[in-house]
Formats: C-alpha cells, sequence, structure tokens
C-alpha cells in the first residue's frame, strides 16, 4: 500500500500525526518532539485552556 507506514507489527498509513498538528494549530497549541534512537520518539502536545488569550507563565 503506497504511503503505508509499518512500526513493529503495527501497520498505519502515516496520518495520525499530520492530523494531531492540524489539530493543535487551530487550537493554537504546540507540538514538542524528542527523539532518541533505539529507544523511541516522546511527543507532547500542550494546548491552551483559553484559545486566543495569551497567559503568562509568571
Amino acid at each position: 500500500m503506497l504511503g503505508e507506514a509499518v512500526v513493529g507489527d503495527i501497520k498505519g498509513t502515516g496520518l495520525g500525526l499530520a492530523i494531531v498538528k492540524k489539530c493543535v494549530e487551530v487550537h493554537q497549541g504546540k507540538i514538542a518532539l524528542e527523539s532518541k534512537e533505539q529507544i523511541g520518539t516522546k511527543i507532547t502536545v500542550s494546548l491552551p485552556r483559553y484559545p486566543g488569550i495569551a497567559i503568562s507563565d509568571t
């Protein structure tokens, strides 16, 4: 199948992260990726509590 991704025995189309990225953009959030060879990849999704309103961390 064209565009098919395989991770271990799990098959997919590879669309999952692209869909997540679009949803995060729509909600004005952020995606962080951390990848370690032979260990795996950690993906962190952060969404604002109140989209469109900037809230400082201080």
